[in-house]
């Protein structure tokens, strides 16, 4: 099953996210509790607001029918942060899958990560030498190159996140025609 993703128009600017480090709590007998950190990486919680005309609000909200409002994930590229590489934090360390597919880390800073094919994914061996990239399956998180080097390989690509809307959503039209909303998305595991 491919993940949808929202290409339904830029938030307005500012939009905030915080950080949710989803815990277990286990509860001991005389009141105690131990609380454990389910993930290695924070997710995020976004506060996104919209302006949107008539043609734009009913894709908008045809959209988020189509993913069956907040029950299902979809792809969402947070414009503020969505690109790993040669700036901070560095080039990504890839895993080995099979052959010459390698995969995103599955855990850490990078394990949320789903990266866009859209040309711009490069990829080098440990000896700094570049690879040519054959094919990229964002929803496997997985990219393939024609020959594997020598050592592991790193990655410089540009990525979604996975998401889902946090709670309903309402519509304001201030003026005729003009239509706002805010919503909420919440980071989600990959593959959760």
């Amino acid at each position: 099953m491919a993940l949808e993703v929202f290409t339904e128009g830029p938030p307005l600017h500012p939009y905030s996210w915080e950080i949710d480090l989803p815990v277990q709590v286990a509860e001991f007998a005389g009141g105690g509790e131990q609380r454990a950190a389910m993930l290695s990486r924070a997710l995020r919680r976004y506060s996104l607001r919209f302006r949107r005309t008539e043609a734009q609000r009913l894709a908008f909200d045809a959209f988020f029918l189509s993913v069956g409002w907040r029950s299902t994930s979809f792809l969402w590229t947070d414009l503020k942060d969505s690109t790993r590489g040669s700036g901070s934090p560095g080039l990504v360390p890839l895993e080995l899958v099979s052959g010459t597919t390698w995969r995103l880390p599955q855990t850490g800073q990078f394990g949320g990560d789903y990266p866009i094919d859209d040309a711009n994914v490069l990829v080098w061996d440990s000896a700094v030498s570049a690879r040519t990239v054959s094919s990229v399956d964002t929803d496997a998180r997985t990219i393939t190159v024609t020959a594997n080097g020598a050592g592991g390989l790193l990655a410089d690509y540009h990525y979604h996140r996975r998401v889902r809307l946090q709670d309903p959503y309402a519509w304001n039209e201030p003026a005729f025609g003009v239509f706002f909303t805010e919503i909420g998305l919440l980071e989600v595991i990959p593959n959760g």
